[in-house]
């Protein structure tokens, strides 16, 4: 048992710790985000708000934040809030199709009063090859646990482990991350 424990502590010390810089940008009502001066980030998650506009005017905007060179991530793209808000709506197929070929994942979150993006759109980014990423949207440690909702969400859209990024090795995530860095 010693020997084992000696092995585990060299395999261990082996490890360097992954470190990745991301901003949580609000997506404007013409699809600017307002990326800070002088941030440098890794990576940029573009979150939809609620904006009164048409569907056309929804799916520019979405596309417009999708296209930003920094975005890897595209999180609440519906807004929906069950019981409360609505979805927005938008053309998903123009949407899919940018995240697609844009890198950019669609955010699954874990949060049980939203269920954004719905199983619907899930099973056409699926279709459509887009990356997915299962978050919890964490404010408290507690809210950890909503991770295995995100996953649930993902499995009900027959989203597929490939597709998800977090289910990756660092590595592979981190050369994941670099390829989405289109001049930030």
């Amino acid at each position: 048992a010693a020997t084992a424990v000696r092995a585990l502590r060299q395999r261990v010390q082996r490890l360097r710790p992954v470190r990745w810089v991301g901003l949580v940008l609000e997506v404007g009502a013409d699809g600017h985000l307002a990326l800070p001066r002088g941030a440098d980030p890794d990576f940029l998650v573009a979150r939809m708000t609620r904006a009164s506009l048409s569907a056309e005017a929804q799916t520019q905007r979405l596309l417009r934040a999708i296209e930003h060179p920094g975005v890897r991530f595209l999180l609440h793209p519906t807004t929906q809030r069950i019981g409360s808000d609505p979805p927005l709506e938008f053309e998903v197929g123009p949407v899919l199709r940018a995240l697609e070929a844009h890198g950019v994942a669609l955010c699954l979150t874990g949060d049980l009063t939203r269920l954004d993006p719905p199983p619907e759109i899930v099973r056409a980014a699926m279709e459509q090859k887009v990356s997915l990423l299962l978050t919890a949207e964490p404010r408290t440690p507690a809210d950890l646990g909503r991770l295995e909702c995100a996953a649930m969400a993902a499995q009900r859209g027959w989203g597929l482990r490939q597709q998800v990024v977090n289910t990756r090795t660092a590595s592979a995530l981190t050369r994941w991350l670099a390829r989405g860095q289109r001049g930030t």
